[in-house]
């Protein structure tokens, strides 16, 4: 059972469960500090293609006083009860652009300094982070199709199978 430690007292209670299951759950906790800001977060490096995007995947569990962002490089995105349902388990997703080298993929808890008892970033949960580079889409003969379904559906031809139209071949 996952376990999470609540700032106001250091009990630990239960995780909310997640119907989805999950490869691993965080919690997000920030301090029972006020004016501290320190709210819970992780991050990694990660090496990304120029000229390709991205996506994010992930669950979260917040409450009406916390939020979850995410940024990579100077791109960011915040998830708030504004987006999602608050007090659930909500699936989220989010597209950034690669940047060619590494730079820090940052998830973390941000939250309201007037919530109540200072609570800003108490019950903030993700899991199941996944990130996916997305499929580089090509319409070589540029009729607004992807080159690929217009193939699958035999709207053109590929006599050689190499998923080139031969329309856009020499």
């Amino acid at each position: 059972e996952d376990l999470y430690r609540n700032s106001e007292g250091g009990a630990c209670y239960a995780t909310p469960p997640n119907p989805a299951g999950g490869q691993y759950l965080l919690s997000l906790q920030g301090s029972g500090c006020c004016n501290c800001n320190v709210n819970g977060a992780i991050w990694q490096q990660l090496v990304t293609e120029s000229d390709r995007t991205y996506t994010l995947r992930m669950q979260v569990f917040i409450d009406d006083f916390d939020a979850v962002r995410v940024s990579y490089g100077s791109q960011s995105t915040t998830f708030t009860t504004a987006n999602v349902a608050p007090e659930e388990w909500v699936e989220v997703t989010w597209q950034f652009d690669g940047v060619g080298e590494a730079a820090e993929l940052r998830i973390q808890s941000v939250g309201s300094v007037t919530a109540p008892g200072c609570l800003e970033a108490d019950n903030a949960f993700i899991d199941n982070v996944r990130v996916t580079r997305d499929a580089v889409v090509v319409d070589c003969n540029g009729n607004g199709q992807q080159d690929l379904l217009e193939i699958a559906a035999g709207t053109v031809a590929d006599c050689n199978s190499n998923c080139v139209p031969d329309s856009c071949e020499p």
